[in-house]
């Protein structure tokens, strides 16, 4: 007989903790359309493929140069935030962590601090990337729609429009039904 300790809602990953107290994973087999789907939004939504032609006039080799090694860090920092995290549950249990609390407990506060910080900032500029984006590619397909009249003249008004519309839809898909979730 095994104590379920961790199970997510939406997560293939389930912590076991045995009579005896050993902890023991169990992973089951996912979805390849949700990890397709799951892939195909990060990529997408974050406007990975936009990049390359961002910097295509500063040339090939030296857009090579910046973005192969910025490639390589943001993954290998990605996959070890993740791994701190299974290691995390595994060894206490706890089902969430904070950047801060998984950087103290290995680095210590001062550079936990500064690691939360450089994430929040990261986040913070992508965030403001992609709605600056999502409003400007808004304003023409309203108008290609006959629903120009939306938009005030002020600028950041398709700004302000893409960010209510992403908010609303995000707060419905949190709010929805775990099966409702799973379907989309």
């Amino acid at each position: 007989p095994h104590l379920i300790l961790l199970s997510f809602p939406n997560s293939n990953l389930r912590y076991e903790r045995s009579e005896g107290g050993e902890m023991s994973s169990n992973h089951s087999p996912g979805s390849v359309w949700a990890a397709a789907w799951l892939i195909a939004g990060t990529t997408l939504g974050a406007g990975f493929l936009a990049l390359p032609a961002a910097v295509a006039p500063a040339g090939f080799l030296p857009s090579t140069a910046a973005m192969v090694p910025a490639y390589v860090y943001s993954g290998m920092s990605g996959l070890l935030i993740a791994e701190l995290c299974i290691n995390q549950m595994g060894r206490t249990g706890r089902r969430m962590y904070s950047l801060e609390d998984l950087y103290g407990e290995y680095l210590g506060r001062g550079p936990a601090a500064l690691g939360a910080a450089a994430y929040l900032l990261l986040q913070g500029a992508v965030m403001a990337a992609c709605i600056s984006l999502g409003g400007a590619e808004l304003a023409p397909l309203l108008e290609g729609a006959g629903a120009g009249g939306l938009l005030s003249p002020g600028a950041g008004s398709g700004q302000l429009l893409f960010a209510g519309a992403a908010g609303a839809v995000g707060a419905a898909v949190a709010a929805a039904e775990p099966a409702a979730r799973d379907a989309i």
